[in-house]
């Protein structure tokens, strides 16, 4: 619900009348009062009581228990890169949920075996390798979750890569990598998953803040136009699959605590990002997953092509 930050409000307006009238005698008070009881009076008979009103019943009927479609409990979610960093705690927080889980990796095998483990085991998560920049191996780990599961609820789109290059140091293999990685690699993800979908069910997408941020650096160029794209993507393909009832969103994490956001960065820089949050902290990886968990629920049945930030007012 995300939203979140991006929650929904029912407010409710009350009016008030005040009557004014002249001021009169209290008996004339009093005895207009008898003569408009006894003419009402004439109305209701000893054998039919009157019947207060009742207020017609709400077309907005309640859900059989309070944790009604609260949890994932054996929905099949499939995730790219989904070994460490944002994915890893995907897997591990859908996994709580209730999910069934197939597991992508490109090339830690190690920590992909460990997170299955931690999930149920083989017979509720799989590991499969698959460079999902390529559409071969996209078809690859589709078919090992429909041969395993039967089907895919949810499709988060989680692997990327982040290369720091403005317009003027960007090569034709800098582009070619990100953009097959980021944008390719979740466009022919949702084209191979949704045959094996039914109604109900969700593409999530991973945006970034940094196309909120005014104060974007220009080196960031390739990558937020990456990202820019999987925006678009997300609206229209919203618009396509409806007819399906498929939903697709985004969520568009800040600044979060993984190995990846550290590398090459200063204490001192750290802090200044830190500084920026009004919560005076970086996310983590976990605030991302539990926005993903809504979204993969029946409760955002109503939330479809929209970018959902996480990124605790970094971005507003």
């Amino acid at each position: 619900m995300l939203d979140i930050s991006y929650n929904g409000h029912s407010v409710q307006q009350t009016r008030e009348s005040g009557i004014d009238s002249p001021s009169m005698d209290i008996n004339a008070n009093t005895s207009l009062l008898l003569q408009s009881l006894q003419r009402s009076h004439k109305h209701i008979t000893s054998s039919e009581p009157a019947i207060p009103h009742q207020p017609q019943p709400s077309q907005f009927k309640p859900t059989s228990s309070p944790t009604a479609n609260m949890s994932l409990t054996d929905k099949v979610i499939l995730i790219t890169g989904a070994s460490n960093g944002i994915g890893a705690a995907l897997a591990t927080h859908l996994s709580s949920l209730g999910a069934l889980l197939v597991i992508n990796y490109r090339s830690d095998e190690a920590s992909a075996t460990r997170l299955v483990t931690i999930c149920g085991g083989p017979s509720r998560a799989i590991a499969v390798q698959a460079d999902v920049s390529r559409i071969d191996e996209i078809d690859k780990l589709v078919s090992a979750a429909v041969g395993k599961f039967g089907r895919v609820d949810v499709a988060v789109a989680n692997a990327g890569l982040m290369l720091m290059r403005g317009v003027e140091d960007t090569t034709e293999e800098d582009f070619a990598r990100l953009f097959d990685l980021n944008v390719k690699g979740p466009y022919f993800l949702a084209q191979k998953v949704v045959p094996h979908m039914k109604p109900g069910s969700r593409i999530i997408f991973v945006s970034t803040g940094v196309n909120r941020h005014t104060g974007v650096t220009p080196n960031y160029l390739l990558y937020a136009a990456t990202k820019g794209a999987i925006d678009q993507m997300t609206r229209l393909m919203a618009k396509g699959l409806a007819s399906k009832g498929i939903n697709v969103n985004a969520v568009a994490p800040g600044p979060v605590a993984t190995d990846l956001f550290f590398q090459g960065k200063s204490e001192a820089l750290i802090k200044g990002i830190k500084g920026m949050n009004p919560h005076g902290r970086l996310g983590d990886p976990g605030d991302v997953a539990k926005v993903v968990g809504f979204l993969a629920r029946e409760e955002s049945a109503w939330i479809d092509g929209q970018i959902i930030g996480a990124n605790g007012g970094s971005f507003v």
